[in-house]
């Protein structure tokens, strides 16, 4: 898993990393994997592989089709890169660089963190279903406007304050190591492939293409998906212990290229929220005082996170992939 593919020619993954402008991660991530996709959609232009030729995999066998399955089509899609080309100019030209936050973006991460600590503490000292619902909405809110950003990278040029922020993830009870092998490995690479984006999972529970099989009962998943939703929190709290353990995210191993240091720390970080808001406030308001509270977290932050991504990857016209057609 040290290869990372570009138009089919295989890249050491370690060995690029250390030397990637936008982080090791970025790169790491890849390794085993197709980053064609990602590469052009990232930094909006065709892979230098002449300048890079220095960083070519020195394994025999590094073809493709061997290593990894793939849905990419950017290699050839040269409307795409005139697409590219007519977005940077438009980004130079207004004066925004190449599209990174600007200086007011850190005034809404500021506003936010700080709401969400002095919610924390009420929540916890005070325990009520609209305190709960009131922190579930603002990790809710910090998922979707900080951490999303800052996990692809985009938030600055420096990746550390992209990893920095990324952690924000952590905090609110998610994990962001496997939410970059989900979101940015897996699912930005093979959007909708029903093969292989792990968001587009075949489940008796809802049906998220028209491609897949339909249970009697799905016909009223527009009317039950509502509470499924609410108990999404239940799913990256408690279930992808599972995954984090077994370092992979629903089977995809995460890359042997990815610095242990991420994996560690990620367990430290669930342990501590799970002392902060589950051990903490158990202790000091009991089972039955409590329990309505943290469900009224979960399930706020569960169901407007859930609500928002169904909304933007189903929807009529939307375009599935199947056998990479």
């Amino acid at each position: 898993m040290s290869t990372v593919y570009v138009d089919g020619l295989g890249y050491d993954a370690e060995r690029f990393a250390k030397v990637h402008p936008g982080g090791h991660m970025f790169v790491a991530l890849y390794g085993g994997r197709d980053a064609t996709d990602a590469f052009a959609t990232y930094h909006r232009r065709k892979f230098p592989h002449q300048k890079m030729a220095t960083y070519r995999s020195e394994e025999k066998e590094d073809r493709l089709e061997d290593k990894a399955s793939t849905s990419s089509s950017c290699r050839s899609d040269e409307d795409f890169f005139a697409l590219c080309n007519r977005v940077n100019s438009f980004l130079r030209e207004s004066g925004r660089g190449q599209g990174f936050a600007p200086n007011t973006y850190y005034i809404k991460v500021a506003a936010l963190l700080i709401a969400a600590v002095v919610m924390e503490y009420h929540f916890i000292s005070s325990p009520s279903i609209f305190n709960g619902l009131t922190l579930g909405l603002l990790f809710a809110l910090i998922g979707l406007n900080i951490q999303h950003d800052a996990n692809h990278g985009s938030i600055s040029r420096q990746p550390w304050i992209n990893t920095f922020l990324g952690f924000t993830q952590d905090w609110i009870g998610g994990n962001s190591l496997l939410w970059l092998q989900q979101h940015v490995a897996i699912h930005h690479t093979e959007c909708n492939d029903l093969a292989h984006d792990k968001d587009m999972l075949e489940t008796p529970l809802l049906r998220f293409s028209p491609l897949q099989y339909k249970y009697f009962w799905q016909r009223l998943q527009h009317i039950y998906f509502l509470v499924l939703e609410a108990g999404y929190a239940t799913k990256v709290i408690f279930a992808d212990w599972y995954n984090l353990l077994m370092n992979m995210y629903e089977g995809v191993p995460i890359s042997n290229a990815v610095q242990p240091w991420r994996w560690w720390l990620s367990i430290v970080t669930r342990i501590v929220w799970i002392i902060r808001l589950i051990m903490i406030p158990l202790y000091l308001h009991g089972f039955q005082a409590y329990l309505p509270s943290f469900l009224a977290m979960a399930g706020m932050g569960g169901f407007y996170l859930a609500f928002f991504f169904l909304l933007s990857h189903n929807f009529d016209g939307v375009y599935h992939v199947v056998n990479n057609k």
